[in-house]
């Protein structure tokens, strides 16, 4: 057998491991170290779904950790190695693979009751589920929610949190709340505390988002997924409400309507005319003058009148 390569029994192949991973096996940790292992035992491109990730032992966060440790050091595809580094000379390996979380799988009713026997935090998670959404919860209701916790790997509380952020915007259902569910669970959300971090990040951007549409006069429906990205990005672009409301009004005098993509290119060609501005120059931090000869005055000399009346202060000082 080729040293550098590794037997893959699962599909009959041998997955390289380039030599520059040697010399971080020491520095990672055991997700890190499974994650390897799945891609390396992965077909390229393929997907890996829940229950090869619980053969691992891994969450989907623990996997995307583990491939980013890889790629940061230059092993996997997405960051390039030093290529003066001598152990960068193996062959690569594949790109990670992509995990599947967007179909739930069917769970037995039996399972969750025993699950539920032997774990408190799951039975208070349904109990109050109910309590927020305001109703006994059905057979599939019940499988819904367990599938958040078992499927998406997210804990009891977390589960809490993210059924109290949909029903405080109206949102009760359950497959909506599954649906924001899986969208919480790709932006990285596990724990409580990661689900407090992400609200207060959708809160703001809720409220970034708001101002943006009664700045525009947009009201009786929702923002659009475009919509809503460019208003993020001028969000966080700091852009002032004079910019966009200027941007607005050249807008729908070019177009006759309110064409955010339009709008969006407007908003940039006016940064860049600010930036151009002379009140952006004014604002800039300008050169000392030269002295005549060409060179900088110096900010310590003083002029005879000044050195005049300091040493006349001194003089009545003494006396």
């Amino acid at each position: 057998m080729d040293k550098d390569r590794i037997s893959n029994p699962l599909f009959g192949r041998y997955a390289p491991l380039p030599l520059s991973a040697r010399e971080y096996i020491g520095a990672a940790d055991s997700a890190a170290l499974r994650a390897l292992i799945l891609i390396l035992t992965s077909p390229d491109g393929a997907a890996l779904d829940r229950s090869t990730l619980d053969g691992a032992g891994l969450t989907r966060a623990e996997f995307e950790r583990g491939a980013a440790f890889w790629r940061e050091r230059g092993v996997l595809p997405g960051q390039s190695a030093d290529p003066s580094d001598p152990a960068a000379a193996g062959p690569s390996l594949p790109a990670a693979p992509s995990v599947v979380i967007d179909a739930s799988p069917a769970y037995d009713t039996i399972q969750i009751a025993d699950d539920m026997d032997s774990n408190e935090a799951l039975r208070r998670m349904l109990t109050e589920a109910q309590s927020i959404l305001g109703k006994t919860l059905g057979s599939g209701e019940v499988c819904t929610l367990y599938g958040l916790y078992d499927w998406l790997r997210l804990t009891p509380e977390a589960v809490l949190l993210l059924i109290e952020y949909c029903a405080s915007h109206g949102k009760r259902g359950i497959k909506y709340i599954e649906k924001t569910a899986i969208e919480w669970s790709k932006a990285g959300v596990s724990d409580a505390d990661s689900a407090r971090r992400h609200i207060e990040l959708l809160r703001r951007e809720e409220d970034s988002l708001g101002h943006i549409r009664k700045l525009l006069g947009i009201s009786g429906r929702d923002l659009t997924p475009t919509e809503r990205r460019i208003a993020s990005r001028w969000a966080e672009l700091g852009v002032d409400d004079e910019t966009i409301l200027l941007a607005y009004d050249k807008t729908v005098a070019n177009t006759g309507k309110l064409a955010m993509a339009y709008m969006d290119k407007v908003v940039d060609g006016l940064l860049n005319d600010e930036k151009k501005s002379p009140a952006a120059a004014e604002k800039a931090p300008k050169p000392r003058r030269a002295a005549p000869g060409g060179q900088a005055p110096s900010r310590t000399r003083l002029d005879y009148g000044e050195f005049e009346r300091i040493s006349l202060k001194n003089l009545m000082e003494k006396k």
